[in-house]
Order: structure tokens, then sequence, then C-alpha cells
């Protein structure tokens, strides 16, 4: 089932396997457990899941786990050797990013976040190369149009598609880009974000 709250969706799943309603055995939110038998649907702009199993909670018989030893440092990979993402996606509403990059995931995507346009800026000139660049115009320390004119003024970006998204900017005012992926008003359709999306990483 799905609800949608203001700009935020919940998707709500609940699995009945032994026919009886004795209680909610486990429930989750976005893969975490939740205590009580309750979630509030808060309205944060983000996409989120919830699955209940019923039945009564079993108690656990096995023996508790090994203490785990301590996991052996590793030196960083250099950014040349790392897996490169599908999209950044630049938001300072950390719910709203969070919640387009599982959208992505679950398109079966991989993507990225940045908080602003600086530290966005700092990951793609220490070798961040996406192949979509999503960003928000209004953000703090660096927006949105600075961010695309920097972006813009770098040699090794020049056919990165950027498309650019505002819950008060109007396509005309969005900064103008060498390869323009387009323009979305907040707050975002998923189905609408996916097909510009697909158009620049699977159609293209």
């Amino acid at each position: 089932m799905s609800l949608r709250i203001g700009r935020t969706r919940w998707e709500i799943g609940i699995e009945n396997p032994d026919g009886r309603t004795g209680g909610v055995a486990t429930l989750t939110v976005d893969g975490r457990p939740v205590d009580g038998n309750g979630v509030p649907l808060v309205d944060d702009g983000g996409i989120h899941r919830v699955r209940g199993v019923l039945g009564a909670p079993r108690a656990s018989t096995s023996a508790p786990p090994p203490a785990a030893r301590p996991a052996r440092r590793r030196a960083p990979e250099p950014p040349s050797a790392r897996p490169q993402p599908d999209v950044l996606v630049v938001d300072d509403d950390r719910a709203l990013r969070d919640g387009l990059l599982r959208l992505l995931d679950d398109e079966g995507l991989s993507g990225v976040g940045a908080e602003d346009g600086a530290e966005a800026l700092e990951r793609l000139e220490a070798g961040l190369r996406p192949r979509l660049v999503i960003v928000d115009l209004e953000m703090p320390r660096m927006n949105g149009w600075a961010l695309v004119r920097r972006i813009e003024e770098l040699p090794s970006f020049a056919s990165l598609p950027i498309l650019v998204m505002s819950g008060i900017a109007a396509p005309g005012f969005a900064p103008p880009r060498k390869v323009d992926a387009g323009f979305l008003k907040k707050p975002l359709e998923p189905a609408e974000l996916l097909s510009a999306v697909r158009h620049w990483l699977v159609e293209a």
C-alpha cells in the first residue's frame, strides 16, 4: 500500500505468515527496527518503507554472537580506483536527498549525495565522475546557480548532464547549462524524476 502525506511517500507492507493477529512481531522503517506497534507518518519530503509482520514476538533461543574482532583499517583507495556513481544528488535537505538515493537504488542505479554545492564541487575536483548531476538551486554555502557555473568552467565536465530542481524558481530562471537535463519543480513527483533520469542514463 502506498500513501502520500504532503511531500512524502510512505510504502506500507503488512505480512501475516501464521494467519493470526496476536500482535506485531516485528516492525521496521527503511530497514531499521522500531519499538512499539506504531509509526508516525511525518512529512519530511522523503520516501519511506514500513514493513510489519504480525504474530507473537519470538524469544531468541540462540546463543549470543561472539564478540566481533576490531576491523583492520585499510588504506583508502585513490578516487580513480573507486566505482563511479550514476548520479550525484546535491540538496541540503537530508531527508529528500536520502529519499532520492533510495529511489535510484530501487531502479538499479547507483548514487551519492552532497549537502550543498561546496561539498559537491570538492568531490568532483577530487575525482568523482557521475554520469548525471541532480542539483537543488536553493542551498547554503554554495547554491545551485554557483555550482552549475563552476561545473561549466571545468573542461572535464563539458558533456555532463545537469538536472536542476527548485521549490521557488521557475524553469526560465534556471541557470543555463551546456547539457541541459531539464528542470523539476518541488515537491518532486517520483515518476517524473525517474523519467528524466532514464532518458539520460538508460535510453540515451
